[in-house]
């Protein structure tokens, strides 16, 4: 006697595109007792994925597509001798998202063969040309990582406007890039780390005429524990020492934060060229969204003033640290002031990504991304404020909960699990914009920041607006490439490609 093919669906029998439905054939029997096999194939509709096709319990990833579509699946049931067969049809929801920005072009701006990462574009110029240097990690197909670097001159991207510097010999798993002014206006410094090897390393590049090829060269190794987050600022490393010194600012994972400085002074080319003096901010905490800011004193236009904000992931805490200077009884050149925690929320939904960022030059704001994970769930934005950075400030005096940081707005949604969370004029109003990379839909979430132009300030965010720009991206990055046209750039790594993501109106 032939087996019986029954099919479950506990997930239901549609859902939007991308998203994972089940097939079940746990029911199916065989009236003699004999061992079942099972074969699922697909019959009909667009290409779906079937993840164990010869499972009696198999997940399908419904496809991408351009508007709702149905999905024939057959289960076959053997049991050696005779065989039946069932059939099941499943349907793919396209996703429309509402409204967008029809002011954005969307078009691949580069390839880089291998899997790109940790992208990055760094603006200078030279002899009043604008230059960018887009420098990159990438994996190649034997699994050894490069350092990449491509010069860009202001007519745009690509073989006739580029070149290129690879490094083969780089060993671990980096993770991060940052790259930053550090001496001259014509050498730039970049810094690479590797959280699962404990080591940033450092290199050098000189700047010859715009379209030349660079000359790059490693300048050292430091050993770090677990760095997750890079950056450089300016800051008096010893009260004794009044020169101002480049640092090397890094946020580490369940390490806290250290400052790497310059030679004392950084009189020469060649203590510009080390980082050998480390001061620890804080050995606690973890730290992969980490802010330096500098400025002068109002009252007092002649001292520099540096500060660090940290978003501390472990106590889920906004954690400041200000000028030793100003805490009376204290050495080192920054001392933790004051720490916000972070709401979360009812406090139930977990932190995806955090960015610092300025809204104008009275604010800084600090934004959390958060999600309960599912695809139609619970997502916010959390953005806190800290105002009047630089007003009511006196030397040698902070005020009581003056660095603390209050929640401005929750911005909320439903459909879409957010993936990373970037801030910048998007519609060139000079004010700072929210833009959040979505993981299960094929958009861009943006939330405007909204200006009372009769008052001359903000009253809060529009939105949210949508970009649709395809799925399967892993990372997002800010262009400058022109002060009235607002651009960033995505990376998909699974092919290499750079998709510009560009505000065409003015």
């Amino acid at each position: 006697m032939a087996p019986s093919a029954q099919i479950a669906t506990p997930a239901g029998t549609e859902a939007d595109e991308r998203q994972v439905l089940v097939l079940d054939a746990g029911a199916s029997n065989d009236p003699e007792g004999d061992t079942l096999t099972f074969q699922w194939t697909q019959l009909s509709g667009p290409a779906a994925v079937i993840a164990t096709p010869k499972s009696t319990y198999t997940e399908v990833q419904l496809p991408e597509v351009s508007q709702t579509a149905d999905i024939g699946f057959r289960l076959t049931v053997s049991d050696g001798t005779n065989s039946t067969t069932a059939t099941q049809i499943l349907r793919a929801r396209n996703i429309d998202l509402q409204p967008t920005l029809a002011e954005f072009d969307v078009s691949t701006l580069d390839t880089i063969e291998g899997r790109p990462s940790a992208v990055q574009f760094v603006s200078r110029s030279y002899i009043y040309v604008p230059i960018s240097d887009l420098i990159a990690l990438r994996q190649t197909v034997s699994g050894t990582v490069e350092f990449l670097l491509r010069q860009i001159n202001q007519s745009g991207i690509g073989p006739d406007h580029t070149t290129e510097t690879r490094f083969s010999s780089i060993d671990g798993n980096f993770n991060s890039v940052s790259g930053d002014l550090y001496g001259e206006t014509s050498v730039f410094e970049y810094a690479i780390a590797s959280e699962d090897d404990n080591v940033i390393q450092l290199f050098e590049r000189s700047d010859e005429t715009p379209g030349s090829i660079p000359s790059v060269s490693t300048l050292s190794t430091i050993n770090v524990q677990r760095p997750c987050s890079l950056g450089f600022g300016l800051l008096r490393v010893s009260p004794s020492d009044p020169a101002l010194s480049t640092v090397m600012v890094v946020g580490r994972r369940s390490g806290g934060i250290q400052l790497f400085a310059q030679g004392s002074g950084a009189s020469s080319p060649d203590e510009r060229k080390r980082f050998d003096r480390t001061v620890t901010v804080t050995s606690t905490g973890t730290f992969c969204e980490v802010a330096s800011l500098s400025g002068n004193d109002p009252p007092t236009p002649n001292s520099f003033l540096t500060f660090l904000v940290g978003i501390d992931t472990d106590s889920n805490r906004i954690r400041t640290f200000v000028p030793s200077e100003f805490v009376n009884g204290t050495t080192g050149p920054l001392t933790e002031w004051d720490f916000t925690p972070i709401q979360r929320g009812t406090g139930s939904l977990e932190i995806v990504d955090t960015v610092i960022a300025a809204n104008n030059t009275s604010a800084l704001e600090v934004a959390v991304l958060l999600s309960d994970g599912a695809h139609d769930g619970q997502h916010m934005l959390e953005v806190y404020r800290w105002t009047n950075i630089w007003s009511n400030f006196h030397p040698f005096t902070i005020p009581t909960g003056y660095m603390t940081f209050d929640l401005g707005e929750s911005l909320t949604w439903e459909k879409g699990r957010p993936k990373s969370v970037m801030a910048m004029d998007m519609n060139g109003d000079a004010l700072t914009d929210y833009i959040v990379l979505l993981e299960s839909a094929p958009y861009l979430l943006v939330y405007l920041r909204d200006y009372d132009r009769a008052n001359q300030s903000t009253v809060g965010f529009t939105g949210p607006h949508y970009i649709e720009v395809g799925f399967d991206f892993d990372e997002m990055t800010p262009r400058d490439t022109d002060v009235f046209k607002s651009e960033l750039v995505l990376t998909r790594q699974q092919n290499g490609e750079l998709v510009s993501v560009l505000r065409t109106e003015n």
